[in-house]
């Protein structure tokens, strides 16, 4: 799960810069998926994996299990004056151990590598784009 790390990282940039795109099934109500993906900060991209441009980003399905827990642990973060500032890790370790019921050692310090990647990652993204807006203003 270690290697994991930087694809993880990747991925977090992506959404956290509002960039992440997801492929859309035809099949499926498009309304809907639009408004359950807008509720994560994210967006619906046409193109189907076979007319995919290049530069797509595919999540490893080893990763999916992370990503979903990323997506669970969002009401987690510590709020100051300028944005988020971190994970409480407090909360978030005791999530894991019982709701998640990730209780062996080495798993659990597998997860939490990966859960701090994502989370450095998404700082730095998040550090930029408030740079960006005081350098404007």
């Amino acid at each position: 799960m270690r290697r994991q790390g930087k694809k993880l990282a990747k991925l977090v940039r992506l959404w956290a810069s509002k960039q992440l795109l997801i492929a859309a099934d035809h099949d499926e109500n498009q309304a809907t998926v639009n408004t359950a993906l807008a509720a994560w900060g994210l967006q619906i991209d046409g193109d189907t994996p076979a007319q995919a441009e290049p530069d797509t980003f595919w999540i490893w399905p080893e990763s999916l299990p992370v990503w979903a827990l990323w997506q669970r642990l969002q009401t987690m973060w510590r709020i100051s004056m300028a944005g988020r500032d971190g994970l409480d890790w407090a909360s978030v370790t005791a999530w894991l151990e019982r709701a998640e019921r990730i209780r062996h050692p080495r798993r659990l310090a597998d997860t939490l590598h990966c859960l701090r990647a994502m989370e450095s990652a998404a700082l730095d993204v998040w550090a930029t784009e408030r740079e960006k807006q005081t350098n404007k203003g």
